[in-house]
């Protein structure tokens, strides 16, 4: 029995490494890998967790777009922490939830916590700068005690025409 347990635990510890560390060391989820463990055919999966941003491709000069991040937990988290850095000069001028916190940085933070946190959406809307033009990066990461820092996939670049 004990045999079985160090097995299980071994290709737990093998599926994780294999499956959620990009190649430049940041989780990156979703990853879903099913195995067969030996024992009863029981089945394994490994998780992280996700969150994935949404913004439109392009926009004009003094135009306000809306950004989306879905953020999906580990199951039993019960605190999730985002950071989200926008261009330079932009603003967020609505958010929801309301954002709990501006950095010095020019970050913006939300946190959501809980007995256990559940899949929840962020919407926040920008006011791009009348004089901006061509591309712009966003980038943030997620953090929950047990994972550490998670960065957010999905569009990170909008073209200002």
């Amino acid at each position: 029995m004990e045999r079985i347990k160090i097995s299980m635990f071994v290709m737990m510890i093998f599926i994780f490494l294999s499956g959620c560390v990009s190649t430049q060391e940041k989780k990156v989820g979703p990853v879903v890998q099913p195995e067969k463990s030996q024992s009863k055919n029981l089945e394994v999966k490994t998780m992280i967790t996700t969150a994935t941003r949404f913004l439109p491709e392009f926009c004009q000069p003094g135009e306000t777009i809306k950004v989306k991040i879905d953020i999906v937990p580990l199951k039993q988290t019960n605190g999730v922490i985002v950071t989200e850095k926008i261009p330079e000069g932009w603003k967020i001028v609505k958010a929801e939830p309301v954002i709990s916190k501006v950095m010095p940085d020019g970050s913006y933070k939300w946190l959501q916590w809980g007995q256990e946190v559940t899949p929840f959406t962020i919407i926040y809307e920008v006011k791009v700068p009348e004089t901006a033009k061509g591309k712009y990066n966003f980038e943030g990461t997620i953090t929950t005690y047990r994972e550490g820092d998670i960065e957010i996939i999905g569009a990170n670049c909008i073209t200002v025409k």
